[in-house]
């Protein structure tokens, strides 16, 4: 955004309405992240983050509606019905949700593979100390 913004508008960063919003929903949801990893009850831990998941949530909708709330440089990309978008703003969208869609998927099979091998040295572990094992 920032590398765009730069490139259109002359700055780094602009007040604009849905860029405050969106910058306000990353502090919450970073703060969501700092909080899963500190050591609470993890009872009191799932209740906090569960309350500033929902609270970081409620911002998404502000933020997609923030261009026609207020007055924005950003456009209203659904208002028309054509979408609002250049053909070569379109094929860059397209091109940017496939690749994000690629690297998810390879994200998502790196954790599993992980999550497969640490239950597989789990039950080693075990197996090594059963008196079956020794």
């Amino acid at each position: 955004g920032m590398l765009w913004a730069r490139r259109s508008w002359g700055v780094w960063w602009t007040w604009d309405p849905r860029l405050t919003t969106t910058l306000i929903m990353w502090f919450v949801y970073a703060g969501y992240l700092v909080l899963r990893g500190l050591d609470l009850p993890p009872q009191r831990r799932n209740t906090v983050c569960a309350v500033v998941g929902v609270v970081a949530f409620l911002d998404v909708p502000l933020v997609f509606l923030s261009a026609r709330i207020w007055r924005s440089i950003h456009p209203s990309v659904f208002a028309s019905k054509e979408g609002g978008l250049e053909p070569e703003m379109r094929l860059t969208v397209m091109a940017c949700v496939l690749s994000f869609g690629f690297l998810w998927a390879g994200l998502v099979w790196l954790r599993k593979r992980q999550l497969d091998l640490a239950a597989r040295m789990d039950r080693l572990q075990q197996s090594r100390f059963t008196p079956e094992g020794l």
